[in-house]
């Protein structure tokens, strides 16, 4: 049996997580492992910088407003470090012949 459930649908789910620090947490963990499923489907690179980007700054939300002692918004901030600097991800955000933005475009609830 395959789940599958698609990035609006768990973006859906934000508005009832209880606390600041939970909504950011939880909105980076969506947008750190969508690129990831997406990666494992070998879509463009420049997609899947930009959601690992968007991940980032949810966890850059996230940390100041966690629990004392509670470093899971950093850590999580490192891992998109590194999947986003891998080399064919950089290639594939600067490759000069992509469009300049997806179809459906994939927000953090924090972007104003």
């Amino acid at each position: 049996m395959e789940l599958s459930v698609s990035i609006e649908h768990a973006q859906e789910v934000l508005p009832r997580v209880q606390g600041d620090y939970e909504k950011a947490y939880y909105a980076g963990i969506i947008l750190e492992w969508w690129p990831q499923s997406q990666l494992a489907q070998d879509a463009p690179g420049y997609l899947v910088y930009d959601l690992f980007e968007k991940a980032m700054n949810c966890y850059d939300k996230a940390q100041p407003l966690s629990p004392s002692e509670n470093d899971d918004a950093i850590l999580r901030w490192n891992t998109c470090v590194g999947a986003s600097s891998r080399e064919t991800l950089r290639l594939g955000r600067d490759n000069k012949s992509k469009p300049s933005r997806p179809t459906s475009v994939i927000t953090s609830p924090f972007e104003e």
